[in-house]
C-alpha cells in the first residue's frame, strides 16, 4: 500500500477505524475511515499491485510525522529498516539499499531491533492485535485502539533492560494522558522494569462515514461442498472436485490452495495466497489463520494442525491456538532478515523440516527493472538474500544456507533425509532441473553474489567467468514444457510400484 511498506499488517474494525501497523518503523503509519482494503491489486493475475484503502475511504492526516507512536533506539533515533522493507514502490530507497557497501547483517545488527509479531484474542471478534517487538534488551508488547469517536487507548506492557523512550505525533493526538512514564518534548519515556502503562488521547475522526454492511454469515466453519468429475484416468482411480470455502459475506472468493500439510489425525491444512490458512477437518472447512500474504508452504508442529510454522512472503511464522478454539491467536516472527520489498515475484518456497529439526525455505529472485540481474534478462536481486537457501532453527537462530537460485519454486525432504528442490527454467538455467540442496553451494545463477561481504554490484564485473564452473549440477534435467514448465514440490511414491503407471529406479 502506497505510504507503508509492502510488509505492514493492516487492522479493520467493524467501526469503520483502520490502521497499519509498519514492521520498518514498529509504528502505526498510517489511519484511515470507511472501507477496510480493496485487494484488488493482489488478486487479479499474480498480483504485485499493491492494496489499496476501502470503498469511499478518507485517510487521516497524520502530519508531518509518519506515525503514532514510534520507539526510539538508545541513541534517540526512529527505528528503520527501509533498506530492507522500503515503503511501496520506493524505487530510490530500494536502489541505495542494492549498492550500499555495508553488508545486510552488518545494517541489521547496527538497527538492533526486531519485530517479534502479533498476538490476538480469538474469542472476541471485535479484539485488536497487540504487537510485539524488541528495542536492543527490552521487550514491548503494544496494542492500540482508535474509537469511532476519535478516542485513541494504547497500551504498553513492556519489560526494560534500560528507559525506553518513543517519539510522540503530538500534531495528530491532543488531551494526551498516561499512567506511567514522562512526557516531554513530544517524547514519553518509561522506566526501567516491569512496566505495564495505558496512554489515553484524542484525533480528529470525521462523523458520518461509510461502513459495510453486518454479515451474519459464519463464514469460520463451513461444510465442504464437493462434486464429481470425470478425466481420463487409469483404472482404479477417480477424482471429484472440492470447492473452497465462501468468504465473510457467503461469496465466492479467490482461494488459491499453495501449501498443504496433513496431520497425524488426517487433519488437511491449507494454506493460501490472500485467503488465510484452513484446516479441513472431517468434511468441514474451519479457518484457521487471516491476514497471511502468499503462504506457498506450511509445516505441522502438533497432531492437529493448531500449530503450525508458515512461509509468507514477507517472513517465516509460527501460527498457534494457544486458547484451545481452533483458531490462531499468536502470530511469532521466526524470520525476517531477508529484503521484501513488494515485487510480485519475492515469493518465499517452503518451508520444510530437515532431519535436523530445522525449517529450510528458498526465496526467489525478483522481476523488475531496479534489480541486479548477473547480466541475466529478467531476474534479480535487490540485495537482502533473493537467490539464497536460508536454514532456520526453532530458536530462530538461522544460516545463509546456499546462493544461485534463480526462481527455486521446489522443496522437500527426500526419503535419503536429504533436502531436494527444483529450479525453474530461465537465464542461466537452461531447463528446469532438479537438484541436492547443499551448504555452501552455488546453483547457477550470479545475481545472489551480490550479498556475499563487501560485494556490491559495481564490484561485480565479469562475475559468471568467475562462478560458471563452481557451479553445483542437477541430478536430473526436466524438458521444459515437455516434461514440466514450473515443477514444484517434489515427492516420493514409495510404495514400490503399486501407485502410478510405471515403475523407475534410479
Amino acid at each position: 500500500m502506497t505510504g507503508v511498506s509492502a510488509r505492514a499488517v493492516h487492522v479493520g474494525t467493524p467501526w469503520g477505524v483502520h490502521y497499519s501497523f509498519d514492521p520498518r518503523v514498529l509504528a502505526i503509519t498510517k489511519i484511515w475511515q470507511g472501507g477496510f482494503l480493496d485487494m484488488s491489486g493482489e488478486s487479479l493475475n499474480r498480483g504485485g499491485k499493491g492494496l489499496k484503502m476501502g470503498y469511499e475511504s478518507r485517510e487521516v492526516n497524520l502530519g508531518a510525522s509518519e506515525y503514532v507512536i514510534a520507539p526510539l533506539n538508545v541513541k534517540n533515533q526512529l527505528i528503520d529498516f527501509s533498506f530492507k522493507e522500503a515503503k511501496f514502490g520506493d524505487a530510490e530507497t530500494i536502489k541505495k539499499s542494492l549498492h550500499n557497501t555495508k553488508d545486510h547483517l552488518a545494517q541489521l545488527a547496527e538497527v538492533n531491533a526486531s519485530f517479534l509479531g502479533y498476538s490476538r484474542d480469538s474469542r472476541n471478534k471485535n479484539a485488536l492485535p497487540a504487537f510485539e517487538y524488541q528495542i536492543g534488551d527490552n521487550k514491548i508488547h503494544i496494542e492500540t485502539s482508535i474509537l469511532a469517536n476519535g478516542q485513541i487507548n494504547i497500551q504498553i506492557n513492556a519489560v526494560n533492560k534500560t528507559e525506553q523512550a518513543f517519539a510522540l505525533n503530538t500534531e495528530l493526538m491532543q488531551a494526551i494522558q498516561t499512567t506511567a512514564g514522562k512526557i516531554e518534548n513530544n517524547q514519553w519515556v518509561l522506566p526501567k522494569g516491569k512496566v505495564k502503562v495505558n496512554l489515553a488521547a484524542s484525533i480528529k475522526l470525521v462523523d458520518r462515514i461509510w461502513r459495510a454492511p453486518y454479515s451474519a454469515f459464519d463464514y469460520r466453519q463451513q461444510a465442504l461442498r464437493t462434486a464429481s468429475s470425470s478425466a481420463k484416468m487409469p483404472a482404479g482411480y477417480s477424482i471429484e472436485n472440492y470447492y473452497p470455502p465462501l468468504d465473510n459475506f457467503g461469496r465466492e472468493q479467490l482461494f488459491e490452495a499453495l501449501g498443504l500439510a496433513l496431520t497425524q489425525d488426517e487433519t488437511l491444512v491449507v494454506a493460501t495466497r490472500t485467503a488465510g490458512i484452513w484446516r479441513l477437518v472431517k468434511g468441514e472447512w474451519k479457518l484457521f489463520a487471516e491476514g497471511t500474504f502468499d503462504s506457498l508452504g506450511v509445516v505441522v508442529e502438533d497432531k492437529k494442525g493448531l500449530v503450525i510454522v508458515a512461509g509468507q512472503k514477507a517472513e517465516l511464522t509460527r501460527i498457534s491456538d494457544t486458547n484451545g478454539d481452533g483458531i490462531a491467536d499468536k502470530y511469532e516472527t521466526l524470520f525476517d532478515a531477508h529484503s521484501y520489498h513488494g515485487n510480485y515475484h519475492s515469493y518465499m518456497h517452503g518451508p520444510v523440516r530437515g532431519a535436523d529439526s530445522a525449517y529450510y525455505f528458498t526465496l526467489n529472485l525478483a522481476h523488475d527493472s531496479i534489480t541486479y540481474n548477473g547480466g541475466g534478462a529478467y531476474m534479480g536481486t535487490a540485495g537482502g538474500f533473493a537467490g539464497w537457501a536460508i536454514r532456520v532453527e526453532p530458536n530462530k537462530k538461522f544460516t545463509l544456507w546456499a546462493n544461485g537460485l534463480r526462481s527455486p519454486a521446489s522443496l522437500g525432504l527426500g526419503p535419503d533425509k536429504k533436502l531436494w528442490y527444483a529450479d525453474n527454467q530461465g537465464e542461466y538455467m537452461g531447463t528446469s532441473k532438479l537438484f541436492i540442496l547443499e551448504k555452501n553451494n552455488f546453483y547457477g545463477h550470479p545475481s545472489s553474489l551480490v550479498d556475499l561481504p563487501a560485494m556490491t554490484p559495481d564490484k561485480m564485473e565479469n562475475v559468471w567467468e568467475n562462478v560458471k564452473n563452481e557451479r553445483t549440477h542437477a541430478v536430473v534435467l526436466l524438458p521444459h514444457n515437455r516434461l514440466a514448465n514450473s515443477p514444484g514440490n517434489p515427492a516420493w511414491d514409495l510404495t514400490d510400484g503399486k501407485f502410478g503407471l510405471i515403475k523407475i529406479k534410479c
